[in-house]
């Protein structure tokens, strides 16, 4: 049985190992070995480690060492094991089972077999990545129906309020409904709104556009602090009864970076901050250049963000629900574009909040030589 078994058997005695027959020999290959050395094949102590140290895989070689030892103490006691064997340029997977003898008169010894199980951890990984890759593929498909009802619910109100409004003043306005001065208020907030729409749609093309890769940064000379003075102005008359504060380190020389993506980053931040804050607040905004990096940081006094909410709104079309946000107009894009466009500059975006107490959004940019 020992001579012919496909199994490896080896006695351990003391200190020494016997490879009691030729498949353990052939499995386990001790330095110095192969399939042609006779069995059986005692190894002195000295020689057990070396065996350990060069045969065992670096994880588990003395696992299975001190296991073996602490068995060594247990009568009767059994220990089975999954460990990696070197079998000459590649690792065997191995499946040992030791048993405690020596309190045996006719073994005195630790009794261990051992089987090739490579196969079936291989077969073990690939059902693995299978299951892994079909959960991957079900997490995507989550993720895509919940960014598709996302993107319906956006479409449904932030798309429909203008449209509505377009529609009504015009039908009103062919029909002879509204002339003069109202027709003349009626075709702004046509124009108004008609400008709003075509904003939302360049979000929803430029977020598909950065998530696929096909953003070009435009590298060029521009000072920092300009460019977050620039989009300040521009946000002014949304809020004018709401104070946004510039704080600057090294930021009032040149530097090389996408101007025009610095400037919408700032742009969404501030504007989201401005939307958020309660009437009266204020926001401050810290641009800050260090090295060869653009720190920039955002603080309101808003209602803050909940903590499990903190990171999924950089997600596309995710909005923090509250009655203290419900009425607030917004597509959920501008901190996707935000978070995607620090991303493609070399950098990152992410924020910190406490609720009832405002966000501070952060955004490092990594400049140009």
């Amino acid at each position: 049985m020992f001579e012919y078994s496909t199994d490896g058997v080896t006695l351990r005695e003391g200190g020494d190992v016997t490879l009691l027959n030729p498949a353990a020999v052939a499995l386990l290959l001790p330095p110095g070995m192969d399939e042609h050395t006779p069995t059986p094949v005692t190894l002195d102590p000295d020689q057990v480690l070396a065996w350990y140290h060069h045969s065992f895989h670096p994880d588990d070689a003395e696992r299975v060492r001190l296991a073996i030892e602490h068995l060594a103490l247990q009568p009767h006691g059994v220990y089975r094991s999954h460990h990696r064997i070197r079998h000459g340029d590649a690792w065997r997977w191995v499946e040992s089972v030791s048993v405690n003898h020596l309190d045996d008169p006719g073994i005195a010894a630790v009794i261990t077999t051992v089987r090739d199980i490579t196969r079936m951890k291989e077969a073990e990984a690939f059902a693995a990545a299978e299951v892994k890759a079909q959960t991957d593929a079900n997490d995507l498909l989550r993720e895509a129906s919940r960014i598709k009802s996302q993107m319906l619910a956006m479409l449904s109100h932030e798309f429909r309020t203008p449209l509505t409004s377009i529609q009504g003043y015009a039908d009103l306005i062919a029909e002879g409904m509204i002339v003069g001065d109202e027709a003349q208020e009626s075709a702004e907030i046509i124009n108004r709104e008609a400008k709003r729409l075509n904003v939302l749609i360049s979000e929803m093309l430029q977020v598909e556009q950065l998530e696929q890769g096909d953003y070009t940064p435009h590298i060029e000379r521009c000072i920092p602090r300009a460019v977050a003075e620039s989009a300040v102005r521009m946000l002014a008359g949304a809020w004018p009864d709401r104070v946004v504060t510039i704080e600057s380190t090294n930021a009032d020389t040149p530097v090389r970076t996408d101007a025009g993506a610095l400037l919408q980053i700032i742009t969404n931040l501030v504007g989201n901050a401005l939307k958020y804050s309660p009437e009266g607040g204020s926001v401050i905004l810290r641009i800050a250049v260090t090295g060869r990096q653009l720190d920039l940081q955002v603080k309101d006094h808003g209602f803050g963000i909940p903590e499990e909410d903190i990171e999924r709104v950089f997600d596309r079309y995710a909005r923090v629900k509250s009655p203290a946000t419900a009425k607030i107009q917004g597509t959920g894009l501008g901190l996707t574009i935000v978070r995607r466009l620090a991303e493609a500059l070399g950098g990152r975006a992410w924020a910190e909040s406490t609720l009832g107490a405002g966000t501070t959004m952060h955004v490092t940019i990594a400049l140009a030589d």
